[in-house]
């Protein structure tokens, strides 16, 4: 139902299970520390990716890239 209802929400509960499977892998010595690093970088983009921080910060780039120009053109 929450899938259904906030499916945003859900996706990201469901990258945080994978996270705690991932760190009991690690724990275990199954996978070693610059695959479990990768994973880890994955797991956190994906969130970031689906909360919008991700998309905030490109068009934060993007907003200052334009105003840089801007400038110049100015100038």
């Amino acid at each position: 139902l929450k899938a259904a209802i906030d499916p945003v929400g859900a996706a990201i509960d469901t990258v945080g299970r994978r996270y705690s499977e991932l760190k009991k892998f690690f724990d275990k010595g199954l996978i070693d520390k610059e695959e479990y690093e990768f994973l880890v970088r994955k797991l956190n983009e994906t969130t970031e990716e689906l909360s919008g921080v991700a998309q905030a910060q490109r068009e934060a780039e993007k907003a200052g890239k334009l105003a840089a120009a801007q400038q110049e053109a100015q100038a």
